[in-house]
């Protein structure tokens, strides 16, 4: 049944995953996250659109925020979490892992992929960033995000102890807040990750294309999700559930990537959540969609590491291509300490052969700037 439902401003899954009670919001506990409830777009029809061709590619640019060597997510990982976000919208998660007979047929193939359009990598002073505003921008206040008319922007930072991440509506981002933010503990394969299939990621991009939580964060079996194949119930369900799990009087779709679960028991989108993704891409993200694979932006493809650190900083790239660069770094007041021109690659290398005295530091690789700490 469709229901006319009202939508919070953000969706946020909290960390806290094996809890049996979520909030609808996070501002009991983060004050900035917005509650306001602005009118729900149409999605009166959304399960009605069938037969659809639509295919490419969306971007996807990675900024991560970090104050700790272990939240400066290492490429491979990146790469492994595209994969797992591709191998979900494409229905070979669903293909490949057990899904009741009841929903089999409801299983979505999507022909969308991502693909990588760049990383940054920005050291902060601040151990947890929160969700405020401050997240979206530099050091010197200005916006950090990329084209987002024409790209996911992914925010890996480390959002406090309570929240695993949040996907920002279509019908909700500014000019300013625009995509989905991650923590670190829960992005993909990364080591020490709480999540350990990288679904978390899948799910909150799954908000930023228009998709809401099954039970459309309702208790009383009052709404839904406005999506036909996807059961009304009544809460998140949360661990490993057993099938077959009933609240609102049928047979509920655990294992959709709108709920809850651990990562090993979400498993598919449906063919009428596919159906409402096409349908908001054209309505609300009509450039989003590219007919061609990335151009990946090559300039921030370097690791600068520890920052901050008591000794050496090292240096090594992003990726597999080793590229001879100037190096430039300079102190607090400007004076340039060192110059000199590095093969840098895979291999980690000391940016300087003495060791820097304690201070605040600015380094410079061809385009790439970074500060960094020696204390």
């Amino acid at each position: 049944m469709i229901r006319t439902i009202f939508i919070l401003a953000f969706s946020v899954a909290f960390a806290l995953r094996s809890s049996s009670q979520i909030p609808k919001c996070g501002n009991d506990r983060i004050s900035t996250i917005s509650c306001l409830r602005p009118e729900k777009p149409d999605f009166e029809h959304a399960h009605r659109v069938t037969g659809s061709t639509e295919s490419g590619y969306i971007p996807v640019f990675f900024h991560i925020i970090y104050s700790r060597e272990s939240e400066n997510i290492d490429q491979r990982f990146i790469d492994l979490q595209l994969t797992e976000l591709n191998r979900a919208f494409s229905g070979a998660i669903g293909a490949d892992e057990e899904i009741p007979a009841e929903f089999r047929p409801a299983v979505a193939s999507m022909d969308i992929r991502f693909c990588l359009q760049g990383v940054s990598r920005r050291f902060t002073s601040k151990s947890s960033i929160g969700v405020d505003t401050s997240l979206f921008l530099d050091e010197q206040g200005r916006p950090t995000i990329r084209n987002p008319s024409r790209c996911l922007n992914v925010y890996v930072a480390n959002t406090g102890p309570a929240i695993a991440g949040f996907g920002i509506y279509p019908w909700a981002s500014t000019a300013i807040r625009d995509g989905v933010v991650i923590h670190p503990s829960y992005f993909g394969r990364a080591p020490g990750a709480v999540s350990s299939n990288g679904r978390t990621l899948v799910h909150e991009v799954g908000h930023y294309l228009g998709l809401l939580h099954l039970w459309a964060d309702d208790t009383a079996c009052n709404f839904d999700d406005g999506i036909e194949d996807t059961p009304p119930q009544q809460h998140g369900w949360y661990g490993k559930p057993e099938y077959p799990s009933y609240s609102c009087g049928t047979s509920n779709q655990f294992m959709n990537f709108l709920d809850y679960p651990d990562d090993d028991a979400i498993r598919m989108f449906s063919k009428g959540q596919a159906a409402a993704i096409v349908k908001n891409l054209a309505t609300f993200r009509p450039e989003l969609l590219q007919a061609e694979p990335c151009q990946s932006e090559a300039s921030d493809a370097f690791v600068i590491f520890p920052n901050p650190s008591r000794t050496t900083i090292w240096i090594r790239s992003g990726g597999a291509i080793a590229k001879k660069c100037v190096i430039t770094l300079y102190d607090a007041a400007g004076r340039l300490v060192v110059k000199a021109d590095r093969i840098v690659d895979e291999i980690p290398r000391p940016i300087t052969e003495v060791a820097l005295p304690p201070g605040v530091f600015i380094i410079h690789v061809d385009s790439h700037a970074e500060k960094i700490v020696i204390y």
